[in-house]
Order: C-alpha cells, then sequence, then structure tokens
C-alpha cells in the first residue's frame, strides 16, 4: 500500500513539474544600470536574456522612451542621449523578449545620466598593501629556504 503511494505521489510530481517546466516563460534581461555622458551613445544589451525550455527567442523588442510601445527591435540597440540634458537625468527603458511559441517577459534598466563614465574595468578585488608585503616576504623566506636546503645537501 504504502509503496503504491510512493509511486503515485512520485508519478504526480513528476507530470507537474514537465507540465509546470513546459510552461515556464522566456527571461528578459535588459542589462544595465547603464551610465551614459550628455550627448553619447550607450549599447543596451538584451543578449542575456534566455529561455528556460532551451527553445529560441524570436525577437527582441525596446520601449526606449518607458511609453509603453515597443518602438525598436534587435538583441543589442543603441540609446541616444541628448545633449541639452542635466546630469543625474534617468532613463527607463523596457525590454521584451518572446520565444518561438509566443510567450514573453519584459524587464527594464536604467541608464543614468553622469558627468564622467566610471571606470569600465575597475579592479573588483584589489590585494590590499598588507597583504601584498606578506606576499613578498613570502616568496623571500621560501627561496631563502630553498637555498639553505641545497647547501645542506
Amino acid at each position: 500500500m504504502e509503496k503504491r503511494l510512493l509511486v503515485g505521489l512520485a508519478v504526480g510530481v513528476l507530470m507537474f513539474g514537465i507540465a509546470g517546466l513546459a510552461q515556464a516563460t522566456p527571461i528578459a534581461e535588459a542589462g544595465g544600470p547603464y551610465y551614459i555622458t550628455p550627448g553619447s551613445t550607450v549599447l543596451l544589451n538584451g543578449s542575456f536574456s534566455y529561455d528556460p525550455n532551451d527553445r529560441s527567442i524570436a525577437s527582441y523588442l525596446w520601449d526606449l522612451n518607458n511609453d509603453g510601445t515597443y518602438e525598436s527591435s534587435g538583441m543589442t540597440m543603441p540609446f541616444n542621449c541628448p545633449t541639452n540634458v542635466v546630469f543625474g537625468t534617468v532613463y527607463w527603458v523596457n525590454l521584451m523578449v518572446t520565444d518561438i511559441l509566443g510567450a514573453s517577459d519584459i524587464d527594464n534598466a536604467i541608464i543614468n545620466v553622469v558627468n564622467e563614465l566610471p571606470p569600465t574595468n575597475p579592479n573588483p578585488n584589489p590585494v590590499p598593501e598588507p597583504a601584498t608585503m606578506l606576499l613578498i616576504g613570502t616568496g623571500i623566506a621560501g627561496l631563502a629556504g630553498l637555498r639553505l636546503r641545497r647547501k645542506e645537501k
């Protein structure tokens, strides 16, 4: 009796799990946050969007002025900042992705207007100065130990 109950439960979970997976929608990833200076262009990137069922993304549509109308298409999209915009202005853009079965998802990203762009490749894990000295000291001590070891032989 218990065995039948467990088998029935396992089959039910499997069936509902597969049905739920088949119904999964694609995931839109609009990227960002983006930074831009007045009069320049930034490339919006939706290439990290995906479909959990490994179906192809059929379309990438962008709403560049947050009015609800998706007027531009493409995985990447240039965004042009006006020259007369005030620093600190924030633009919202939306990306809608649709898979080959017609299921869709929307994500948004912000574009910050700044006076100066942040560094493009900051060092995310700098070694603090005391640690650098410790590493150098350890290396020198290792070399000295190696030299002493060779002299003993």
